[in-house]
């Protein structure tokens, strides 16, 4: 994406190739700016991840 513009935002996670049949993405609720995810090998229990977007304190981006 170098020299594009930046677009509205919003949430992203980043999985290498390899792992991705182990990630799914459980609850994305953009309002709130969070995403769950969980990862799971077959021989593993689920871990569940979240990401969460947190504005500098002068953003207005989450006003209400």
């Amino acid at each position: 994406m170098h020299g594009q513009p930046r677009g509205q935002g919003g949430d992203a996670c980043f999985i290498k190739r390899e792992f991705k049949q182990c990630v799914s993405i459980i609850k994305n609720n953009k309002h709130e700016g969070r995403i769950w995810l969980k990862i799971q090998t077959p021989k593993t229990m689920p871990t569940f991840v979240v990401g969460c977007y947190m504005p500098h304190k002068d953003s207005t981006c989450l006003s209400a």
